[in-house]
């Protein structure tokens, strides 16, 4: 299959696609640099948690565009999920919705059974889901704590773990299979009022390094941490302003830019146990 098969992966068309998704919230401007000739991940299967949110969906369509099978995972929102998955099966494309709580790690593997019964096999899974508040340490419960260590730090693991579990099972794959964790920058350059958070998204960073160990050489770990992108008030937006002018780069990444790295950590076979950031250089302040 040819790039461009399934959707238009163009940098243009691909904004016009996105900008009349029918989703509630716009997606903003993505773009999908095409590849010449075959590339890797067209038709691999991809689960993506939390695909609903507002990073997982651009995300989710993004990788269909590029020719994969997407696995469309949320939990609440599932009139989000649908949307989604429409918009890429009229694009051409192949996706599947998958609800589930994150929370609950025991039942995780039904999800993973539900992505092989689907598309015959599973070949990555893209830890998205993500719950982000402001709390105060003195204020924060420990509900929220396991919470944040149930979705960021176990729901990945036991995936990636599960992931393994299928991939030594099936045999006459040509590559490794992949797990891309998306972590946060601010692992680097923490802040207090959220902590529980922080301290999830810094194990997880370090559990990518663990599991790329652990689990080579049938499956690479690698992680991505994105700086400041898209703002979610008026208050925050000031802030990243303020913020673009102190960054080496003088400006904010972009989503297209996460994007694309995902991208490049699922077709790298020579990478693994990296947690790249995608930052405008955030992390060197």
């Amino acid at each position: 299959m040819q790039a461009g098969e399934i959707g238009l992966p163009t940098s243009a068309c691909l904004v016009n696609i996105l900008n009349t998704a029918p989703i509630d919230k716009p997606l903003g401007e993505i773009l999908c640099i095409g590849y010449d000739g075959i590339m890797r991940i067209l038709e691999s299967v991809v689960l993506v948690t939390g695909a609903s949110g507002r990073v997982g969906r651009g995300l989710a369509i993004s990788l269909a565009m590029a020719g994969a099978v997407v696995g469309v995972h949320c939990h609440k929102n599932t009139h989000e999920g649908d949307e989604i998955v429409r918009f890429i099966q009229e694009a051409g494309g192949k996706a599947l919705r998958i609800v589930h709580d994150l929370r609950d790690t025991a039942g995780l593997g039904q999800v993973v059974d539900t992505m092989v019964d689907a598309f015959g096999r599973l070949d990555a899974v893209v830890n998205c889901a993500s719950v982000f508040r402001k709390t105060a340490l003195g204020d924060l419960s420990i509900q929220e704590w396991n919470e944040d260590i149930a979705i960021h730090q176990s729901a990945p693991f036991f995936l990636a773990r599960l992931l393994y579990q299928h991939v030594a099972t099936h045999t006459g794959r040509t590559s490794p299979a992949c797990v891309v964790n998306i972590t946060d920058a601010r692992v680097q350059r923490p802040y207090a009022s959220a902590s529980s958070y922080l301290c999830a998204k810094g194990a997880l960073e370090a559990q990518t390094k663990v599991l790329a160990a652990a689990l080579a050489p049938l499956v690479r770990v690698n992680a991505t941490a994105p700086g400041a992108m898209v703002a979610s008030s008026p208050e925050e937006n000031r802030y990243f302003n303020r913020l673009a002018l102190q960054l080496p780069l003088e400006k904010l990444a972009r989503q297209e830019d996460m994007f694309h790295t995902v991208r490049f950590l699922l077709e790298n076979d020579s990478i693994t146990g990296q947690t790249v950031a995608v930052d405008s250089g955030e992390h060197l302040l």
